[in-house]
């Protein structure tokens, strides 16, 4: 029988075992009936022959959330629901869609839920949205949850979208660089290089030293691709050491340019995360976990797991959030007022509202940063070719003129 290692919380208390049942909802129904409330379930030493479906994307996820409570808003069950899902992948030729409806279509026929379904399929759903599936089908109010869930993930792809959409300027901005850099090193400079070495001039160190890069772009180019492919091999492998990650990560919550960019969205994903889930039925701790995840940064995470502690102890979350000084004080300044008003749930709406509009903001005054340092870049290299080309000239023409004197007297 396969084994399954779970995380599940009981009494407060975080346990990680392993059991053994027949699939992921048998699991699933096991540790509810032992009185566990579980996080995660992975099957241990999963046949590698049945191709695993991937994780869906943010978009993807968003687009199910809102077709499902469109759905389920007219009158359409979950189960058919989900097969109209299935239906449309497989016309779409989305093939890892269908096996992933598929599955779910199948555990829903079983008797399981839809949450329990969803679960089944290992971390192919966001956790968060199998948590809000699950307080939606036990309150009885699953197209409403649904319908809070998709503004949610909306919003979110809205963000990463437009974070992503300013970040293009910068990224072609350097390619344009390298390339340009690249052009005037391989097929500009050496025609200058030529005569040069024609009329055996005495050069500048400045000059050698660009004459040196242009002959190592030129005749060596393979070292610089070997260079440049192994240093991005060496990062990918060094950001999956966890350590090296958590001081990437914290790095960049201190760098002057986007430390700031990097709060405002932090707050704006842990606020909005919060409040769904928070006025959606789902326990603070719970809560909790799931935003600290999709904070997407290690070093806040890190910071949360002591939240969480502290709020397990019995401590408020704006004294727990405050104490671990993990985000602007204002953030815990409106938690407190939340707290002490009883109206926690909207000052997480209002927050995430007015932090999703800083967070953009603060992303494009930090692109806006960026252009002056690159135009500094981009002066300093062009100053350096301009010297090296020019320094011999004055040095030719110098000679010339001498000559000419000399020949006069």
């Amino acid at each position: 029988m396969p084994k399954f290692r779970y995380k599940a919380r009981k009494d407060k208390k975080i346990i990680n075992k392993v059991l053994e049942a027949g699939d992921y909802a048998e699991a699933h129904n096991t540790l509810v009936a032992n009185g566990l409330e579980p996080i995660k379930i992975t099957q241990i030493g999963k046949d590698e022959s049945k191709k695993k479906a991937r994780k869906m994307t943010l978009k993807e996820v968003t687009i199910f959330c809102r077709q499902f409570v469109t759905m389920l808003t007219s009158g359409v069950s979950v189960v058919r629901a989900v097969d109209i899902l299935r239906e449309q992948a497989l016309k779409e030729n989305k093939k890892h869609l269908y096996r992933i409806y598929e599955q779910v279509y199948q555990d829903i026929q079983k008797g399981y839920a839809l949450n329990e379904a969803m679960l089944a399929q290992g971390d192919v759903f966001p956790p968060m949205l199998v948590h809000m599936v699950r307080a939606g089908e036990i309150s009885g109010s699953l197209d409403t949850v649904l319908e809070r869930t998709a503004e949610y993930y909306e919003s979110q792809h809205k963000l990463i979208s437009r974070v992503q959409t300013s970040l293009m300027y910068p990224k072609i901005l350097g390619f344009m660089i390298v390339a340009i850099v690249l052009g005037l090193f391989a097929f500009v400079l050496p025609q200058f290089f030529v005569v040069f070495d024609e009329l055996d001039l005495t050069l500048p160190a400045l000059t050698e030293i660009v004459i040196s890069i242009s002959d190592f772009v030129l005749y060596k180019w393979y070292v610089l691709v070997i260079v440049v492919m192994s240093f991005l091999l060496a990062w990918s492998i060094a950001m999956t050491n966890e350590k090296f990650a958590y001081q990437v990560d914290y790095l960049k919550t201190r760098l002057p340019i986007v430390k700031v960019a990097v709060e405002k969205v932090a707050i704006a994903n842990f606020t909005s995360t919060m409040g769904v889930l928070y006025s959606s039925g789902v326990s603070i701790l719970q809560a909790l976990e799931i935003s600290a995840a999709v904070l997407n940064n290690r070093y806040y995470t890190a910071k949360f797991e002591q939240v969480i502690r502290e709020v397990e102890t019995g401590k408020m979350l704006s004294v727990a959030v405050d104490e671990a000084e993990v985000f602007d004080p204002m953030v815990t300044s409106l938690l407190r007022i939340g707290e002490e008003s009883g109206n926690l749930e909207a000052i997480f709406e209002t927050t995430a509202i007015f932090y999703m509009s800083e967070a953009e903001e603060a992303i494009a005054r930090m692109i806006t940063a960026l252009e002056p340092i690159v135009i500094v870049v981009i002066g300093v290299i062009v100053l350096m070719v301009v010297a090296a080309v020019l320094l011999p000239t004055f040095s030719m023409a110098t000679q010339v003129s001498d000559q000419a004197v000399s020949g006069e007297l």
